[in-house]
């Protein structure tokens, strides 16, 4: 339907037109939504030079800007994306004012893209600056502000400040528990961070205790193959190797294996020193010999087109 409407008004307006160019961003959207990014992103370029030229303060400039930045990010292409989000953020400040939702989406999606490039003292900036408008706009305890807040907890989780990020996970979950109710998957994926967190701190009971808990809500939530659910599902495996619980690790860890695809999840569990305690034994050693076989088959399979 995007497509038909964008292809009409091309024919009717022609290919410059508002009406028409904003047709060209929302099938950008669309193929976005549907994980088809090369094509999301050539129709994101086409509408943003036509909307740079003609428009260049609209609203719908900031729009394709803000949606190449989120097709790029999909693409693992982040200093291009950091470069579009701060210019949609830059623009839509300027049109729309600091505490406009769309400003907000802005600041969040920027945050995401700098964590992603490991730049996380300008990431922990924009994010404590986000939350801060997300508390006046939104309100303490919206699920914004609490998304935002892990975001952040996150950030302080990734450069090693573990008191700092436990305290504010905890805040956090406690919120998302009475706002959002404990079996809600924003929860869920909040108190999985804390039970991997609890394994850095080396907190290994609490850990277990927590993440049995998170592990079992998202299995009903998300369902057993999700991958937050296959996340929650290593880190128990890991804690329960490092208390010298071998073999509800190892049952742990088969299942979790049973759902690798890729190359690198693989080679990261290959890796984990957290497993040092079943290296040696013959099961863990078949484990991963297996798990590597069936990746390569099945990557050495033609692509269905």
């Amino acid at each position: 339907m995007c497509r038909e409407t964008m292809e009409a008004r091309r024919q009717v307006l022609g290919p410059e037109h508002h009406d028409t160019v904003d047709s060209l961003v929302q099938l950008a959207r669309t193929l976005g939504y549907e994980s088809r990014y090369d094509e999301a992103e050539k129709l994101n370029r086409e509408a943003l030079e036509v909307a740079r030229r003609k428009w260049p303060r609209d609203r719908l400039t900031a729009t394709a800007l803000s949606l190449l930045a989120d097709t790029l990010t999909h693409e693992g292409k982040y200093p291009e994306a950091e470069k579009a989000a701060r210019e949609a953020l830059e623009m839509d400040r300027q049109a729309l004012g600091s505490d406009h939702p769309s400003v907000l989406r802005d600041m969040f999606n920027l945050g995401g893209i700098l964590t992603q490039e490991a730049h996380y003292a300008d990431a922990e900036e924009i994010n404590k600056e986000l939350i801060e408008s997300a508390r006046r706009v939104l309100g303490p305890q919206h699920p914004g502000t609490l998304v935002a807040m892990n975001t952040l907890a996150m950030i302080l989780d990734r450069e090693k400040r573990f008191a700092e990020a436990e305290k504010l996970y905890r805040e956090v979950f406690e919120a998302q528990r009475q706002t959002l109710g404990p079996e809600n998957a924003s929860t869920l994926l909040t108190l999985g961070n804390l039970g991997s967190l609890l394994i850095e701190e080396k907190n290994y009971p609490e850990a277990e205790k927590v993440l049995r808990q998170a592990l079992a809500g998202l299995r009903r939530v998300l369902g057993p193959s999700h991958e937050v659910t296959a996340t929650a599902l290593e880190n128990l495996a890991r804690v329960l190797a490092l208390e010298g619980k071998r073999e509800e690790a190892f049952l742990n860890l088969r299942a979790f294996a049973e759902g690798i695809s890729a190359v690198d999840e693989f080679e990261r569990m290959e890796k984990d020193d957290s497993f040092q305690s079943l290296r040696g034994d013959p099961r863990f050693d078949a484990l991963l010999a297996a798990t590597r076989q069936r990746i390569d088959a099945a990557q050495k399979q033609p692509a269905i087109r």
